[in-house]
């Protein structure tokens, strides 16, 4: 959105005045944008972080933004009382467990998170991702994806369905709870009802408030 355009919007939507929810990238985050949108009721902004290891970002997932500029521009939201979540993704073509768990290293870096959504890479038709998984042979050419899948649709033997499913459910405990407690939540991944415990324990200790759905 250009500042012509993002003017053009503040002016028609502050009649509206009813708080809003955007969906962005990192790249596109200034401090004079947030504070536009924030004078006419942004309430709450997701960000499209997808991956947390520089390398990986850059040649898979095609997103060119460092991890030091993600911090400092999701800073800048928590500083202008804006709340935020991010959302990720595991299950990339050639992705490995390590990989994934840069991705929660990078998320445990943001200010003032409310909450990390983690899903699993679906490989739909037209992007370069699902034509690098073909060539990999990581997946069967006839596949017709969902909008979302609970589990990878992908066969890989560096990170096998059964790893990213257990990466994506136990995603926010890695990100939000202590780091010594990482060997607990792995057996979580398996363990259904270690992980029935630890999520309520996540939702007791972080979401003691309402929160506000839209």
């Amino acid at each position: 959105m250009t500042p012509r355009e993002l003017d053009e919007f503040c002016e028609i939507y502050r009649d509206v005045g009813l708080p809003f929810w955007v969906q962005t990238r990192v790249e596109t985050i200034t401090d004079w944008r947030l504070k536009q949108l924030k004078d006419v009721g942004l309430h709450k902004i997701a960000f499209g972080i997808e991956n947390g290891d520089e390398k990986f970002r850059q040649q898979v997932v095609i997103k060119e933004f460092s991890n030091d500029d993600a911090v400092r521009k999701l800073a800048i939201t928590t500083d202008m009382g804006v709340i935020y979540n991010t959302n990720n993704m595991v299950g990339y073509p050639f992705e490995t467990r390590e990989i994934a768990m840069e991705t929660v290293r990078l998320n445990r870096r943001f200010k003032g998170v409310d909450t990390v959504n983690c899903f699993v890479f679906t490989p739909y038709y037209g992007t370069g991702a699902r034509v690098k998984a073909l060539k990999a042979g990581f997946i069967d050419p006839d596949v017709i994806c969902q909008d979302t899948n609970e589990d990878s649709v992908l066969t890989m033997p560096q990170f096998t369905k059964e790893q990213i499913r257990g990466v994506r459910r136990c995603f926010p405990l890695y990100v939000k709870f202590p780091e010594h407690r990482w060997k607990e939540i792995q057996r979580a991944e398996t363990d259904d009802a270690l992980l029935t415990w630890l999520q309520k324990e996540y939702q007791d200790t972080f979401f003691k408030e309402p929160v506000i759905q839209f």
